[in-house]
C-alpha cells in the first residue's frame, strides 16, 4: 500500500514538472477550426504513462525491459510528431518495430507464428484508433481505465498486476490534469500511443496464456467508432488521415453540446459495462456477436440522427 502512495506522490510530481517543462519550451496545441477544444493546452501529458513504465522496469522487476523499449520507441516518434509533424510511413514503421518486440517479449514468435501477420495488422489499428480518439477531455484516460480495471482485478500473475496498477496509477494522475472542464493538458500522440501499446501487451498476455480469445473485443467502442468513421471518411472521398471530427464523440461534444466530461463518462460507462461481461461470464461468440450487432447498429441511429438534425444544410 505505502509502495503504491508514493508511486501516486511521485508520477504527481513528475507530471507537475513536465508541466512547467513543456509550458517553458511552449509545448502547446492551439485550436483550430477541427480542434474540440478552444484554449491553448500542453500536449504531451501522457508522457507520464510511458514514465511509469520506465519507473517499474527500473526498480521493480527489469524483466519487463523489451516492454519498454517497444513503447518508448514509438512514444518517442510520436513526442517528435507532436513537436513537428512527420511522415505517415514513418510513424507506421515505429509502430510495426514496437508491436513486432512486444510479440517477441510474449514468446509469440516461437509458439503463435502463424498469428503474427493478424496481431501486427489489428495492433496497428488499435495503435492509430487509439489517436484518432484522444480528442476530448478526459476520453483517453477514463477508457484506459474501463480496459484496466477487469484486467487487474482478474489477473493471476503479480507481476503483470503490479504493472497495471502502477499504470492505473499514471492514468489517474493524468486525469486529474486532463479531466476537468478546461484541461491543464491533453494526452498527445506520446500519450494515446504509449497507452495503447500498453494495453495490446496486457490483453495479448491474458488472451495467448489464458485462451479468452473474447477479449479482443475489450476496445469494442473505439473499435466500431473508428471503423465506421474511417468508412464514412471513405465514402466522402476524403483522406481518412487528415484531422476531421466526424467521430461520434465529436458529434455528441461538438454538435450535440454535451461537455467533454459527460461524453467521456458515457464511453466509460458502456465499455467497463461490456468489458466486466466479457471478462467475468466469459460468453459465447453469438452473444458476443449479437451485442456488438446492437452497439453497432445503436451507433449508426445516433450518428445519423445527429447528421440530419444538427449537421445537414437546410434550405
Amino acid at each position: 500500500m505505502w509502495l503504491f502512495i508514493f508511486v501516486t506522490v511521485g508520477l504527481f510530481v513528475v507530471e507537475l514538472g513536465y508541466l512547467k517543462l513543456a509550458n517553458h519550451f511552449n509545448i502547446i496545441d492551439k485550436p483550430n477550426q477541427r480542434s474540440s477544444h478552444t484554449i491553448p493546452t500542453i500536449r504531451g501529458g501522457g508522457v507520464i504513462f510511458v514514465l511509469a513504465l520506465m519507473g517499474f522496469t527500473i526498480f521493480v522487476d527489469f524483466g519487463y525491459w523489451p516492454l519498454f523499449l517497444a513503447v518508448f520507441l514509438s512514444s518517442a516518434i510520436s513526442f517528435i510528431d507532436d513537436l513537428q509533424s512527420l511522415p505517415t510511413w514513418m510513424r507506421a514503421g515505429f509502430h510495426f518495430i514496437s508491436v513486432s518486440i512486444i510479440w517477441y517479449f510474449l514468446g509469440g514468435f516461437e509458439e503463435f507464428l502463424w498469428l503474427y501477420p493478424l496481431v501486427l495488422i489489428l495492433s496497428i489499428g488499435t495503435v492509430n484508433a487509439y489517436n484518432f480518439m484522444d480528442g476530448i477531455n478526459g476520453i483517453t484516460g477514463w477508457y484506459s481505465l474501463a480496459i484496466l480495471i477487469p484486467l487487474i482485478l482478474t489477473e493471476r500473475g503479480q507481476a503483470n498486476q503490479n504493472l497495471m496498477i502502477w499504470i492505473s496509477i499514471s492514468l489517474m494522475v493524468f486525469n486529474y490534469f486532463n479531466s476537468r472542464l478546461k484541461a491543464r493538458c491533453f494526452a498527445g500522440d506520446v500519450g494515446s500511443v504509449g497507452i495503447a501499446l500498453l494495453l495490446i501487451y496486457f490483453v495479448l498476455n491474458r488472451m495467448l496464456f489464458s485462451d479468452q480469445w473474447q477479449l479482443i473485443f475489450l476496445f469494442t467502442l473505439y473499435g466500431i467508432d473508428a471503423v465506421f468513421t474511417i468508412i464514412q471518411r471513405i465514402y466522402e472521398r476524403e483522406n481518412i488521415f487528415d484531422a476531421h471530427r466526424k467521430h461520434l464523440y465529436q458529434y455528441l461534444a461538438n454538435e450535440m453540446k454535451w461537455s467533454h466530461l459527460t461524453v467521456a463518462g458515457l464511453y466509460f460507462c458502456l465499455q467497463i459495462f461490456i468489458n466486466s461481461f466479457l471478462v467475468f461470464f466469459e460468453p459465447s461468440i453469438w452473444i458476443i456477436g449479437f451485442m456488438v450487432l446492437i452497439l453497432a447498429v445503436a451507433y449508426i441511429f445516433v450518428k445519423r440522427w445527429i447528421y440530419v438534425h444538427k449537421i445537414r444544410p437546410k434550405f
